[in-house]
């Protein structure tokens, strides 16, 4: 009874976490260390004691409670490490949900120790090369919100190097690696980044696997747009983002950012549509409610430039940043300040436009 109690919490456990890695649930239940621990009478007590605050963390997390979920989530690393001992494939796990709960939270740093324990355990032959990937890939966000973007490239090139390297490697993996590294090449040096982007859309065109409803290669498109924009190629870098629109009509972002091209490339009206198909999603980000403001800006609908500008500031975080799309230098600027400065600058021109 005891043993299926225990297989069923490591099922319950793991399964939001490996969804998309190629180890099922049934391969953790039953590797090595979890088997030896479950009949083990010392181990089992910590064993369950550790599933239990999993389980106490995951509770508090849907319900927003972060320092409960925080001090769980600890608590059963620290529980797991001292049962499994080094090298425990589901502790590594683990690690690596308690490092996205932290990300999602908008704790980059604490994220960020907990995905570079993940990759510091022992790894053998048998630890999945896609969770390092996947692991790698989190890890480098998490150095960007921190603005370490030296760092985030460094990361992003051993991802590519597994990605590249791992057994029966396939294109997907290459694509995802070169993805992330694009973007983060993107903060520091446009041109190279743009070079590895390349090399991405190049394996999708290779292919000929360019599908409808296809969300990786849609996002391969929609980077290599942004980054197009970022070199002021605006005209290149539209027909991108319409590439990526056509890849995955729900991907909001495709949505959003070509509304943004097509605000600098003076289509307004066009941009609007874009913007307000995103914004009657769930996807109600303060970065696009303040290029929506701008669009609406051009057109004069003050009023209707004031009221994004104020919901740009309002949903703004102390990370996001914007960059002015009317200097050759990314020069990073906070969204709060810019939307804020906006909106002053839209009340001022209402005064002088009304009768």
């Amino acid at each position: 009874m005891l043993f299926g109690c225990i297989c069923f919490l490591l099922v319950r456990a793991t399964e939001s976490v490996i969804a998309h890695d190629e180890d099922s649930p049934l391969t953790i239940m039953l590797s090595p260390e979890v088997l030896q621990a479950s009949f083990d009478k010392d181990k089992q007590s910590h064993m369950l004691t550790a599933e239990f605050k999993i389980l106490d963390a995951e509770k508090a997390e849907k319900s927003h409670d972060y320092k409960a979920a925080h001090k769980a989530f600890s608590d059963a690393v620290d529980e797991l490490v001292g049962t499994l001992g080094k090298g425990s494939q589901f502790t590594r796990l683990i690690m690596y949900r308690a490092g996205a709960f932290e990300a999602d939270f908008h704790r980059p740093k604490l994220a960020q120790s907990y995905f570079e324990r993940a990759i510091a355990e022992p790894i053998d032959a048998s630890t999945s090369r896609r969770f390092l990937l996947t692991t790698r890939i989190w890890l480098s966000r998490c150095l960007e919100r921190q603005g370490l973007y030296k760092q985030e490239i460094e990361c992003c090139k051993k991802a590519m190097e597994i990605a590249k390297t791992r057994p029966g490697s396939d294109d997907n993996n290459v694509i995802d690696a070169l993805c992330e590294l694009g973007s983060a090449q993107n903060h520091l040096d446009d041109n190279e980044a743009l070079k590895t982007l390349n090399e991405a859309v190049s394996i999708i065109q290779k292919q000929k696997r360019a599908h409808k409803n296809d969300q990786r290669d849609s996002s391969a498109y929609l980077l290599r747009g942004y980054c197009l924009m970022t070199l002021q190629r605006d005209a290149e870098a539209l027909i991108d983002l319409n590439s990526a629109v056509a890849l995955d009509a729900e991907d909001m972002d495709a949505l959003a950012y070509r509304g943004s091209a097509l605000t600098r490339l003076g289509k307004y009206q066009e941009a609007l549509k874009d913007f307000d198909q995103v914004l009657q999603s769930k996807h109600k980000l303060a970065w696009i409610y303040f290029r929506r403001g701008k669009a609406l800006s051009e057109l004069k609908e003050h009023e209707r430039a004031i009221d994004d500008f104020k919901e740009a500031a309002a949903r703004s975080r102390s990370h996001d940043v914007v960059v002015p799309p009317d200097t050759t230098e990314q020069v990073f600027v906070s969204l709060k300040e810019a939307a804020i400065k906006a909106l002053e600058q839209q009340k001022s021109l209402l005064q002088v436009t009304e009768p």
